[in-house]
């Protein structure tokens, strides 16, 4: 079979990136039987060509032009000229004329679910460009998911929106759970804690992070907190025992913060599939979490979940943490249940669903 993989995310610090790399790597490692085109329209250097001249069923195809033109029509082109049989997007966007089997990857579909008043308010927040701005209130993913031969969606929570909210057919929807081997393993991750507690990437509701951030100090349970690259407007903040960064940081400064933390806490509106908690866990940091959308799905019996915004549930949450005996008991419930998320795995769905 002749397969054709969208690779133009391979490169980038994203998690698109994340999706691309490990699955391609994975699919890779596991299927030397049919032959791959990797189509991009990135000019790319040559340690990023370099990785796709190791696989040997494998040919790169460079279709330069902007990424609309590429991802629309381009795509079609090559398609045909190479006789394809199966196209998969790593993205939710497929090119607008079919010409032969199509799958794609369903990510985040908030946008598309949201109430549009809603989501003209939140696009202003996000201060995106113009074309940017427009695309989210064009119907581009829709006309995908159902031009779409098989969406693989990285939750039960996307699939449930998909068939209620986009009338997707549910046979057509494959879940696909995410993969945790990107992370760099270290030694040292579960011991040597710092007496922090890190809220990593939040989301919404702005005012519960910072009354509970000020309550964390407040009530002593932390000598300090840090908010990793929140998504809402940082304000000038009174107490300086909680930090924020909102600056790119390294892979290396990522995995510090993490393995480092004695707690992490993790709050959001909404969720399709989401890596923070379960990278805390892979670094020895126990999680405390908000229920809500795919968390409890993800995440399972090794977090400790919180029902509802409630101050005083997540205070009496973090206490429980100052017994020994049950904080290492949150640390070592994880290891069976993180083995599920590796390329891998996830590779090994696609394959079975080609």
């Amino acid at each position: 079979m002749k397969i054709a993989i969208d690779v133009s995310h391979y490169n980038k610090l994203s998690w698109f990136g994340v999706v691309t790399r490990g699955l391609v790597d994975a699919l890779m490692e596991l299927d030397t039987k049919n032959t791959y085109y990797f189509v991009t329209n990135v000019k790319i250097n040559d340690q990023y060509l370099q990785n796709f001249n190791n696989f040997p069923n494998g040919k790169l195809i460079v279709y330069e032009s902007n990424y609309i033109s590429y991802k629309f029509f381009g795509v079609t082109k090559i398609l045909k000229e190479h006789d394809v049989d199966l196209y998969i997007s790593l993205d939710q966007q497929l090119p607008l004329r079919k010409v032969c089997k199509y799958y794609c990857v369903s990510h985040d579909i908030l946008v598309k679910i949201l109430w549009r008043w809603k989501l003209f308010k939140e696009l202003l927040v996000w201060n995106l460009k113009f074309k940017d701005f427009i695309y989210y209130f064009m119907p581009f993913e829709e006309y995908s998911y159902h031009l779409a031969d098989k969406i693989f969606t990285p939750s039960k929570n996307t699939k449930k929106d998909l068939i209620e909210k986009l009338w997707i057919h549910q046979n057509n929807i494959i879940v696909m759970h995410r993969w945790m081997d990107h992370l760099q393993e270290t030694s040292q991750y579960a011991w040597n804690k710092k007496n922090y507690i890190l809220f990593p990437f939040p989301n919404n509701p702005t005012w519960f992070y910072l009354e509970l951030t000020n309550k964390i100090i407040e009530s002593w349970l932390s000598d300090s907190v840090i908010v990793l690259k929140p998504t809402w407007k940082v304000n000038e903040l009174s107490n300086n025992k909680i930090k924020i960064i909102t600056d790119r940081i390294s892979g290396l400064e990522l995995i510090e913060l993490y393995q480092n933390a004695k707690l992490s806490i993790y709050i959001s509106d909404y969720d399709w599939f989401w890596f923070p908690p379960l990278e805390s866990i892979f670094y020895g940091t126990p999680v405390i979490y908000k229920d809500h959308s795919c968390m409890d799905e993800v995440v399972w019996r090794w977090g400790i979940k919180v029902k509802d915004f409630d101050i005083e549930e997540f205070i009496n949450e973090i206490r429980k943490f100052n017994d020994i005996d049950y904080y290492k008991d949150q640390q070592t419930r994880w290891m069976d249940w993180i083995n599920q998320y590796q390329w891998k795995n996830t590779a090994q769905i696609l394959l079975d669903n080609l």
